[in-house]
């Protein structure tokens, strides 16, 4: 039975409806975000919680009190999904059309959960190519790119533009790489990780955190600056990051090998770190 819970209610997928008036649907005027599952259970979800708090704040959006932790639980217990993925859909909800007056009392809360995508475990150990686009899709000092929003066309469209299984990593107006579509994105050089500041436009991903304090308990020196794509091509080892995926070793730009065209020393050290916290997790279950 696949279940999904909405506005208090937990209902068949099949079943489950939002308003034609919602504002989520009409405007985009909503925030997501993806917890990585572990034995039913959401790791890491504090943070999640709390760059969901701070993005409705920005928004004008309340966070509703439900207990999200258990939902989440049974939600995956409910469908099978020891290992995979959440997803917290919050929107604005039902109000008057066009600018809303002030903030929004009036709120849709979905949550989801789904098994782990295909072949996750491949582009772990072997890792994946990326390809950037004709254009950018991201611009320096814009606040909005700091949350998790609704509004993913950019994402989207980023897929549609490089073949099945390749990573679209997007740059910004001037020129520099930001992020993947859906991943924070890693480079290394001469033992130092570089990864884009947030100022760059890049998602403060919950991941991409969790490695920033990985590199820092490990002693690995790590840089947060702008670097575009000859820089990266020239790297001798890069990752992807999300809190899903957890760490994907970037083989290839363009069709050019990144380093040796593998996963790199450092990044499979990193990715023993981070299996090193989900495992303590599961562990305190």
């Amino acid at each position: 039975m696949s279940l999904v819970y909405i506005n208090g209610r937990f209902v068949k997928r099949d079943v489950a409806l939002i308003s034609a008036s919602d504002r989520g649907l009409l405007y985009g005027e909503g925030l997501i975000e993806t917890v990585g599952l572990y034995n039913y259970r959401p790791f890491d979800l504090d943070a999640h919680l709390e760059r969901l708090r701070s993005s409705a704040d920005f928004l004008g959006i309340r966070v509703p009190d439900d207990d999200i932790e258990t939902v989440i639980t049974k939600l995956a217990k409910a469908d099978g999904h020891e290992r995979g993925a959440a997803r917290i859909t919050l929107t604005s909800g039902v109000s008057p059309k066009g600018p809303r007056p002030g903030p929004s009392n009036s709120l849709t809360l979905l949550i989801t959960t789904r098994s782990l995508p295909s072949g996750i475990k491949h582009k772990r150990h072997d890792g994946v190519a990326g390809e950037t686009l004709e254009w950018p899709l991201r611009a320096a000092g814009l606040p909005l790119q700091a949350h998790k929003t609704t509004s993913y066309l950019a994402s989207t469209l980023a897929f549609s533009r490089v073949p099945t299984g390749v990573e679209p990593l997007l740059e910004n107006t001037d020129g520099k790489l930001v992020e993947g579509a859906t991943t924070n994105i890693f480079a290394v050089k001469d033992g130092i990780v570089h990864t884009p500041p947030l100022s760059a436009g890049c998602l403060p991903g919950v991941a991409r955190a969790t490695i920033i304090e990985l590199c820092r308990e490990l002693e690995i020196e790590l840089l947060e600056a702008d670097f575009d794509r000859e820089f990266l091509c020239g790297c001798d080892e890069a990752f992807l990051t999300n809190s899903v995926i957890e760490i994907f070793p970037l083989i290839q730009l363009n069709g050019d090998k990144i380093g040796s065209g593998g996963p790199g020393l450092l990044t499979r050290r990193l990715q023993n770190g981070y299996m090193k916290l989900t495992t303590k997790f599961m562990g305190q279950l």
